[in-house]
């Protein structure tokens, strides 16, 4: 009886044993923006059924720096049918729901190193527990800052018309590609 031979650790396991992000890569090249990539198409292109949805959502998630960086393509999740590749205007609104996900993760961050009971610490876990909190809180406030200069900058340059901090959805709603923000209101 002869053992299969194992694979070293690492290696990719899609068709032609390329990478996930290889495959992923060469199927967005060359298609339109605001092109649809089903999940059907996802997973031929992978060699996987349509119905593994852990590996297809895994290889598009190792694929998504590589395509910015190389292709300059975002692609965006569309629930129940695949990913859409975006428009360039759209990576703005993308990234604008980067920021907020990340305000929010930043403040989660500090209340959790705040609820921390210190008492049960030992002298070096309090101290450290203390830095990363002040850290966190430098870094939310210079944040802060930063956003309520360039709201004042814009005021002044631009009146009431906004463009900058995440509000080129409303100032331009029509732009193609620009989804309609599902994630408003959660910040």
């Amino acid at each position: 009886m002869t053992v299969p031979a194992r694979r070293p650790p690492f290696t990719p396991v899609y068709r032609d044993g390329r990478s996930a992000a290889s495959l992923i890569a060469e199927l967005v090249h060359g298609k339109p923006y605001g092109y649809l990539l089903t999940f059907g198409e996802i997973a031929d292109q992978l060699g996987v059924a349509p119905t593994d949805l852990v590996r297809i959502r895994s290889a598009i998630a190792r694929s998504k720096d590589r395509l910015l960086r190389e292709h300059q393509r975002g692609i965006e999740a569309r629930p129940g049918e695949g990913y859409v590749i975006l428009y360039p205007g759209a990576h703005a609104h993308v990234a604008s729901k980067h920021r907020r996900k990340s305000d929010r993760q930043i403040k989660k961050a500090i209340r959790f190193v705040k609820g921390a009971d210190e008492r049960d610490m030992t002298d070096m876990e309090r101290e450290r527990n203390r830095q990363i909190g002040m850290v966190l809180e430098r870094l939310h406030e210079r944040q802060q800052d930063t956003e309520d200069r360039v709201a004042r900058l814009e005021s002044l340059m631009l009146g009431s018309r906004k463009l900058i901090s995440g509000t080129a959805e409303t100032v331009y709603p029509a732009l193609p590609g620009i989804p309609e923000d599902e994630d408003e209101g959660k910040a």
